[in-house]
């Protein structure tokens, strides 16, 4: 192997070595994210936990145990689980998917392009989900209430 070989090898790998380390960054950020999201929510009132749902691996559900482990929202207890199917049959109060309109309690967030405008309630904008626009109207229709400090730093409100 000559010199050049050795090391545009070496570079490829230093890549690949990066773009796994930002991607695993992006995930923990969209867990850190979730959560803040669910803590600008009014919830109802009850003894069941708040289950974050996440369909796909966009978050990363170990990171977002690390991240609710312990904590509580409105004095309800928190869980995460990965599910597959339809998200009222898993008792989800967030759902993380592409899924638009999950039926009522259940608030949507996605990262999917124009997911706040076609429908969704949440839709992070960047890798980390720290911009993100929010759709009231389809909350509304849900029963999903935000408070007004969330509506003030989204990006857009529909």
């Amino acid at each position: 192997m000559n010199l050049l070989t050795f090391w545009l090898r070496t570079l490829f790998l230093l890549v690949i070595m990066g773009l796994v380390l930002v991607n695993g960054e992006q995930e923990a950020n969209k867990a850190d994210s979730l959560y803040a999201v669910a803590q600008y929510v009014r919830w109802p009132q009850t003894e069941q936990p708040l289950v974050f749902c996440l369909i796909g691996k966009e978050v990363n559900l170990s990171r977002l145990e690390q991240v609710i482990a312990g904590k509580k929202i409105q004095g309800r207890a928190l869980e995460a689980k990965a599910i597959s199917g339809n998200p009222q049959s898993h008792d989800c109060a967030i759902l993380y998917s592409a899924i638009e309109q999950a039926g009522s309690g259940i608030l949507t967030v996605s990262s999917t392009k124009n997911f706040a405008k076609n429908g969704g309630m949440v839709e992070f904008l960047n890798a980390d989900g720290n911009q993100f626009n929010i759709n009231r109207t389809s909350a509304d229709k849900a029963n999903i209430r935000f408070t007004a400090n969330i509506l003030k730093i989204a990006k857009t409100v529909y």
